[in-house]
């Protein structure tokens, strides 16, 4: 029993670990036409790619704006020509917050959904652009570089 007991509680400090929310930052100059909202959970795998995103980004004049997952549903989203969300798959589902903003206009051309879970196995229908990942290190370059691709595409 005490083993069980200890599993969970491991289990569930890992789990708030993973969902931690991103800092809010900004990168760029805000009266730049290009802008990008990203609105997220944090971990290490997740800051990296959001780092190779707006390193490469920023230098053909991108503006980035960085929130946390929780502030979306409060925050403005139609200045932004894309919006990025950054989420973790648990329990069969996508993040609540995602599943929230998305029920209000589910075939938003604007999101673009990048799920991380711990297996290369996961599979998100939505309608939006949507990208799955295990959160491995060696998928970085690759994913980010995904991620930069659809972001252009917002931008013709």
């Amino acid at each position: 029993m005490k083993k069980i007991i200890v599993f969970i509680i491991i289990v569930l400090l890992v789990s708030i670990n993973c969902a931690r929310n991103l800092k809010e930052a900004e990168y760029g100059d805000k009266s730049l036409d290009k802008k990008v909202l990203i609105a997220g959970n944090r971990s290490e795998y997740k800051n990296e790619i959001i780092k190779r995103i707006t390193d490469v980004l920023n230098k053909e004049g991108y503006y980035f704006s960085v929130i946390p997952l929780s502030d979306l549903d409060e925050t403005d989203t139609s200045p932004f020509g894309a919006v990025l969300l950054i989420n973790t798959y648990r329990m069969g589902k996508i993040d609540g917050d995602v599943q929230d903003y998305l029920s209000k206009d589910p075939a938003n051309k604007k999101v673009i959904v990048f799920t991380t879970a711990g297996t290369e196995d996961l599979s998100v229908n939505l309608k939006v652009d949507t990208i799955t990942s295990a959160s491995k290190k060696e998928n970085i370059n690759i994913q980010a570089d995904q991620i930069i691709k659809l972001i252009r595409k917002r931008f013709p």
